[in-house]
């Protein structure tokens, strides 16, 4: 019989308190986050297979007033990403060959440049939430957040066709 653990979860010795589950408590840790510092930018830098569009939902119920900026929208285009990785693609969505590319070599470096210049004009008036994989590419946030899961739910999520692969859309919609 399998011992395999679908939920891991580390301990960390004195981050006890540094992880959350669930929106409502991402929600409060940023409350008071902003309550110290009204113009902060804060990053969620995101696994591929987080849900942007709920997150990005939660946000919007609990934190009406945070700006959101979509650090994805400032991918390459998808043709170029499958030209970029060709030869890492295989048949196989899920256990493909890993890339060996680094993270920035994905977004496109113009419009990551606009991100910034577009968050730093935001922050003067608002704070700002700089959200998805590579959040950290387009801000220096003054609070930095790691959404994670285990990998058996983003499996799940992959044959419900819920998230595509990172960079493409898989389904023909945009899941942002």
């Amino acid at each position: 019989m399998s011992t395999y653990n679908n939920k891991p979860e580390v301990q960390v010795a004195g981050f006890e308190a540094a992880a959350w589950e669930g929106y409502e408590a991402l929600a409060n840790q940023v409350s008071v986050h902003l309550e110290k510092n009204p113009q902060a930018v804060i990053a969620i830098d995101c696994y591929p297979g987080v849900l942007l569009g709920e997150l990005n939902q939660a946000l919007e119920q609990h934190l009406p007033s945070l700006q959101a900026v979509h650090v994805e929208k400032a991918l390459k285009g998808e043709e170029e990403i499958h030209a970029m990785i060709a030869r890492n693609l295989t048949d196989d969505r899920v256990r493909g060959v890993m890339s060996h590319h680094a993270l920035i070599e994905f977004f496109d470096e113009t419009q990551l440049c606009e991100l910034r210049t577009a968050i730093e004009t935001q922050q003067q008036e608002t704070p700002v939430v700089v959200i998805g994989t590579g959040a950290t590419l387009a801000c220096t946030p003054s609070l930095l957040i790691y959404a994670d899961m285990p990998r058996w739910e983003i499996q799940l999520r992959y044959r419900d066709s819920r998230v595509a692969n990172f960079g493409a859309s898989n389904f023909g919609e945009d899941f942002l």
